[in-house]
């Protein structure tokens, strides 16, 4: 469990920890009484397999710190970390802390769209289970609240995008299967067709209309028949056409595109614009969202 949590911090950031101390620390609330570990005994575990888990975090982390002198791990664990949870990190994503819940329901399609899921009376069903005792209330707890849990957690946090509940989703479709267990296959098999079929002529519609003005191959093309020359880019780069044009070697960044094409003659720098632009200057322009792509050329 150590090695396999050390990877996640290795993947994601601290941010797993949210996801695996979800269920560690509610433990009391969902351990079988008469079988399960004590509480204490478990806690003492899960507080070892943390432990463990600092021993591949370690193997990178320590050269890390040795080789920018500490400046590199105070970025990413202080400014990027904290910066995320606070919202002033540049592009953390801020968002409302209702965020997540309303965004639920379309995480939970197409099960939403089948009637017969609406008339499963999960209220009777829930209460039918708490009468009997059944022992499936255990790990029912375990999945609800966890996921609970960690939607409250990451509701509070003012960085917020709509994949960072994904590793939650196999706890919903376990709840989800376990209630939907009485509906026939049939019913949800059918209903799944038809969803399928509407999804798959909004995206065929959307791939011929609005997904062309996110189709950055024309500027890779561009790019990649020019990749000897000096590329410089003066908007918010997020990578979008690095792997697409090959790169060997990453963009510069410049404030001012006029004074970098000066300086680096025969170069093109790639900017934003929101129309066409007249300048003669101008040797690639693509439509996208919200404006044009440009590229600039410098004078030979």
């Amino acid at each position: 469990a150590g090695l396999f949590i050390g990877l996640g911090v290795l993947t994601k950031g601290p941010v797993v920890l949210i996801h695996v101390g979800a269920p560690i620390l509610l433990y009391p609330f969902w351990r079988d009484r008469q079988a399960g570990l004590a509480t204490p005994k478990f806690f003492a575990g899960a507080g070892l397999a943390i432990l463990a888990a600092l021993i591949p975090v370690a193997i990178w982390l320590v050269p890390a710190t040795i080789q920018t002198k500490g400046n590199f791990v105070y970025d990413l664990v202080w400014n990027q970390s904290a910066g995320r949870v606070t919202g002033h990190l540049h592009n953390s994503h801020g968002r409302p802390f209702y965020f997540y819940v309303v965004l639920l329901p379309i995480m939970l399609i197409p099960w939403i769209f089948i009637p017969e899921v609406w008339r499963l009376k999960l209220g009777a069903r829930i209460r039918g289970l708490i009468d009997t005792k059944s022992p499936d209330l255990r790990a029912l707890r375990l999945l609800s609240f966890s996921f609970v849990a960690v939607l409250l957690v990451f509701s509070a946090i003012s960085g917020k995008q709509p994949h960072y509940l994904v590793p939650m989703l196999p706890f919903a479709t376990i709840l989800f299967g376990y209630f939907m267990a009485e509906i026939p296959p049939a019913r949800l098999r059918n209903s799944a067709f038809v969803l399928l079929a509407i999804f798959g002529i909004g995206h065929a519609a959307a791939s011929a209309t609005s997904f062309r003005r996110e189709d950055l191959m024309p500027l890779a093309k561009f790019i990649a028949e020019r990749k000897n020359a000096d590329w410089a880019v003066a908007f918010d780069y997020q990578d979008e056409v690095g792997f697409l044009a090959r790169l060997q070697k990453p963009f510069e960044s410049t404030d001012n595109p006029e004074e970098w094409l000066r300086s680096h003659p025969g170069g093109y720098v790639i900017d934003k614009s929101k129309d066409t632009g007249t300048s003669e200057q101008i040797a690639f322009r693509l439509h996208v969202e919200r404006g044009y792509l440009v590229v600039l050329k410098g004078q030979h």
